[in-house]
C-alpha cells in the first residue's frame, strides 16, 4: 500500500519487528490474491478538498461511489469504491531511534475496491492489482537489508532487492500514519502508524511494503501494481 520531507527510517528499522498479527475477520480478494481484513474501522473527520478537478474529486471520494480508470493492460475498467484511506506522511524534527514521529502536513488518499485499489502518495499515484500478507520474517530478510542500505546513503544509492517476479529498485522509504479510514474491506483502521518502503521495476511496475507497527492496526502488506498518471483516472461519481 516516495520523498519530500521524509527522513531516512534508517533507525527505526534497526528495531526488531515484534508483536503478532492482529485478528483478522474476514477474506477478500485483490488480483487473485487471498487478503486478510481487519473489522470495520471508524472513520475521523477530515476536511474536504475545494473544486472540481479530478484529483479534488479523487480526494473527496466515498464509500459507495464508482471509480473509472485506465489499467495499463486491462483497458478502461469502472469498480465500486468499498472503503476510502486518508495516510499522513511522518517525519523526525531531529534524528535518532527515540526521536517522535510527527505529521508533516501532506496527507495522501487511497481507494480500496476490492480487486484494485488506488493509492496516492507524494506526487505518484499507484494502481495496485495484487497484494500479498507479510510476516515478520519476509520484512527482515527480504525488504529490511535493502530498506537499510539505501537509508544509510541518504536516500541517494541505487538498491535493488528481489521479490517474486521482478527485481525492485528502491525508490522511496519512510513513515505514514492513517489519518482516516472508512467503509469495509481494509487491512488497517484509523490512527495506525507504520514504515514504507516504496519501488519501481520494469515497465511501470511498482512495488509498495507497509510495515506496521506491533499492535498498531494494520496488516504488513506487499502491494504490486503499475505507477499511473491522474489522466487515467476518468471518473469518481
Amino acid at each position: 500500500m516516495e520523498a519530500l520531507g521524509t527522513l531516512s527510517i534508517c533507525a527505526g528499522f534497526l528495531f526488531v519487528f515484534i508483536g503478532t498479527i492482529i485478528q483478522l475477520t474476514q477474506g477478500l480478494k485483490l488480483g487473485g490474491a487471498t487478503a486478510r481484513t481487519v473489522a470495520r474501522p471508524t472513520p475521523t473527520p477530515t476536511v474536504q478538498r475545494a473544486g472540481g478537478t479530478m484529483h479534488d474529486r479523487y480526494a473527496n471520494a466515498r464509500p459507495g461511489q464508482t471509480a473509472t480508470f485506465q489499467h495499463p493492460k486491462r483497458g478502461e475498467l469502472s469498480a465500486k469504491v468499498l472503503g476510502v484511506i486518508e495516510y499522513a506522511e511522518l517525519t523526525q524534527k531531529q534524528r535518532g531511534g527515540n526521536a517522535p514521529w510527527v505529521p508533516t502536513g501532506n496527507h495522501f488518499v487511497a481507494l480500496w475496491m476490492s480487486d484494485y485499489m488506488l493509492y496516492e502518495w507524494q506526487d505518484r499515484l499507484y494502481l495496485f492489482d495484487e497484494a500479498q500478507s507479510l510476516s515478520d520474517q519476509q520484512i527482515n530478510e527480504s525488504f529490511l537489508p535493502a530498506a537499510k542500505q539505501y537509508g544509510q546513503s541518504g536516500q541517494t544509492a541505487r538498491v535493488t532487492f528481489a521479490w517474486p517476479p521482478l527485481t525492485w529498485t528502491v525508490s522511496d522509504i519512510g513513515r505514514f500514519g492513517v489519518q482516516r479510514a472508512e467503509g469495509e474491506g481494509l487491512r488497517l483502521s484509523a490512527n495506525a502508524q507504520g514504515r514504507f518502503i516504496h519501488a519501481d521495476g520494469e515497465d511501470g511496475r511498482v512495488l509498495v511494503v507497509e510495515d506496521y507497527q506491533a499492535g498498531g492496526g494494520g496488516l504488513d502488506t506487499v502491494w504490486q501494481g503499475w505507477k499511473i498518471s491522474w489522466d487515467a483516472v476518468k471518473k469518481i461519481w
